[in-house]
């Protein structure tokens, strides 16, 4: 998907209504091969959720879910993810999206700078699995609202995140209120206040990046989300225009572009944004802005046989723009290490891997880490942020000065993990939370999801398996 031409006129006609688009959005433009896109992004997300299941964000947000819960579950109840606990659909998607986010393993879109499907399937399987819909019917509400947040990130692409929003919880909330309104069968004018509903809690900033707050803000947009499309869906009705219009989202969020063509009516020749952008399924748990750098390293590390007593000096250089996520320079703990490209290097090169194993308060306090931070130095280039790649030279004791560039990123829409990279890492997550599911039956019942009722894919065996196994229940 090509940026939008973005204008700032505030005399712009607005764009077509995105209810109109959302409820008008032909389901013939997602086949079968969508739905296999679907559930390898939905393994993803549950294999974070899986890795961050015991982190004490999720401990806190399920804790406090269970204080909330007054009635017992029953019809309309939505699972918790990696618990036996059943909630109303709302504190379900909470509870789900925080811990699907705990660790920053889950996937990212580049076009909304940060992660979409953590908060597009803890609220379709919410209201999914509460109304007994079909699979086919979730894969389809996630391509339409993967679809809202690449048109309305790539609108905003560089002044929203640059004013310090958090993209994935801002845009986010909207997209997952549009999708879950699709999901449900609301008509263009309940969408329409299903929007302007979800942007009136639609926040998050990026100061909160390496505390417990980023899965919070996360889990924040998901609840958002469902109780946009549940108020609309009872009647509640918000302004109009609540994207682009004079007091709407691109002004008050980022620096008022638009584009009358937005939320166009979708032709033969415009490919999904699923197809044209796709996801960046994270090869490693910490912030994707540092992974070009830790690929490049793991390249050095093995071709030259390095180990830290070798290394004197490390230097990542950076395309434009890479840093700002990147905030902790001596990170103390693990959520801190999730957003340092200097903790990335020294782990990278000392463990010789990028795992889950390496994202623990005591893996990040081991005394060599600190040693080699200090070897670490980070730059940003000048030019355009995009295509985005990394730099990294190595100076060696005897006096080598090794280097490897990464343009293209492992994991990426344009270098796909293949399927076995999705089963070990989903193994790795297993292992990592504690879970005695086992990979293979859990893939092969997510990419069934297409014919499979949503209800009974979340309740299902494999899914129990992993539930009764894991030590938050």
């Amino acid at each position: 998907m090509t940026r939008p031409t973005m204008s700032r006129s505030p005399s712009a006609r607005p764009s077509p209504s995105i209810g109109r688009f959302v409820a008008n959005f032909p389901s013939d433009r997602v086949e079968r091969r969508h739905g296999q896109f679907v559930g390898r992004c939905l393994i993803d997300t549950l294999a974070a959720a899986i890795a961050g299941a015991n982190e004490p964000v999720s401990r806190l947000v399920l804790a406090e879910a269970r204080d909330g819960w007054t009635r017992s579950p029953g019809k309309g109840a939505a699972s918790a993810w990696v618990t036996a606990d059943a909630f109303d659909e709302e504190t379900a998607a909470g509870v789900n999206a925080a811990t699907a986010h705990a660790l920053d393993l889950d996937d990212v879109t580049s076009a909304v700078r940060g992660h979409v499907s953590s908060i597009l399937f803890p609220v379709l399987a919410a209201l999914a699995e509460s109304r007994c819909l079909p699979g086919a019917a979730l894969v389809e509400a996630y391509v339409v609202g993967f679809e809202i947040a690449c048109r309305l990130g790539n609108l905003v692409f560089q002044s929203h995140y640059n004013k310090g929003w958090h993209s994935t919880s801002t845009i986010g909330a909207i997209a997952g209120a549009g999708a879950g309104a699709r999901l449900v069968g609301l008509d263009a004018v309940a969408i329409d206040h299903a929007i302007g509903l979800a942007l009136a809690r639609s926040a998050g900033t990026r100061a909160n990046f390496g505390s417990m707050a980023k899965a919070l803000q996360i889990s924040f947009a998901a609840r958002a989300a469902v109780s946009a499309v549940r108020l609309a869906a009872r009647g509640g009705t918000a302004g109009a225009d609540a994207l682009t219009g004079p007091y709407g989202f691109s002004r008050l969020y980022a620096d008022g572009e638009t584009d009358p063509e937005l939320f166009a009516p979708l032709d033969r020749r415009t490919p999904l944004a699923v197809d044209a952008i796709g996801v960046i399924v994270k090869k490693y748990p910490m912030c994707y802005a540092a992974h070009r750098a830790v690929d490049a390293m793991l390249t050095l590390r093995r071709e030259f046989d390095l180990t830290p007593d070798d290394v004197v000096a490390i230097d990542v250089e950076n395309s434009a723009a890479t840093h700002g996520p990147l905030i902790h320079h001596r990170p103390r703990i693990a959520t801190e290490a999730m957003f340092s490209m200097e903790y990335g290097m020294a782990a990278t090169l000392l463990d010789g891997r990028m795992g889950c194993a390496s994202f623990t308060d005591a893996a990040v306090a081991r005394p060599p880490i600190a040693a080699l931070i200090e070897k670490v130095t980070s730059r940003e280039a000048d030019g355009p942020i995009l295509p985005p790649w990394s730099i990294v030279r190595v100076t060696t004791r005897d006096g080598r000065r090794l280097s490897h560039r990464v343009d293209t990123l492992r994991g990426s829409h344009e270098l796909p993990l293949s399927d076995e990279d999705i089963s070990a890492k989903l193994a790795d997550c297993l292992t990592h939370g504690g879970s005695r599911g086992q990979a293979a039956a859990i893939v092969g019942a997510i990419m069934a999801l297409g014919q499979t009722a949503v209800p009974a894919l979340l309740r299902g065996g494999a899914w129990q398996e992993l539930r009764l196994g894991n030590g938050t229940t």
